[in-house]
């Protein structure tokens, strides 16, 4: 029954379907107090080279069976744009958001990690 100030999720609700993080994001928002904050922290790019390798799931953000890569034999991954998140989050007020994208330059292989940082509060 306890409200909380803030909540921060590293990456764990990205090995869900899309179903699943917004039934998350929605119990989420009810434990917070008014104002209070969710910090997502190193969720998954659209533009992460490894978005292209897995098999659509559930729905098309989610992707499984990855047979080569950082993903391989990990199960579910979930993957996001900026408009995907900003609807996920439709119930908070977005306050910041960072696209990092970290190119491999040696071997130049074109892979590219991106995630998603963001600072939501609840209104």
């Amino acid at each position: 029954n306890k409200k909380f100030d803030l909540i921060v999720d590293r990456a764990a609700l990205t090995h869900n379907n899309e179903k699943s993080i917004i039934e998350c994001i929605s119990k989420c928002h009810k434990q917070l107090v008014s104002g209070g904050k969710f910090i997502g922290v190193d969720w998954f790019s659209t533009e992460y080279s490894e978005y292209k390798k897995g098999i659509e799931a559930e729905d098309v953000w989610t992707k499984i069976n990855f047979r080569e890569g950082n993903f391989s034999n990990v199960g579910r991954v979930h993957f996001s744009d900026k408009g995907h998140l900003l609807d996920v989050f439709q119930n908070f007020k977005m306050l910041r958001m960072f696209h990092k994208v970290f190119s491999e330059e040696l071997p130049n292989n074109y892979w590219e990690l991106a995630t998603w940082n963001f600072v939501s509060e609840k209104v």
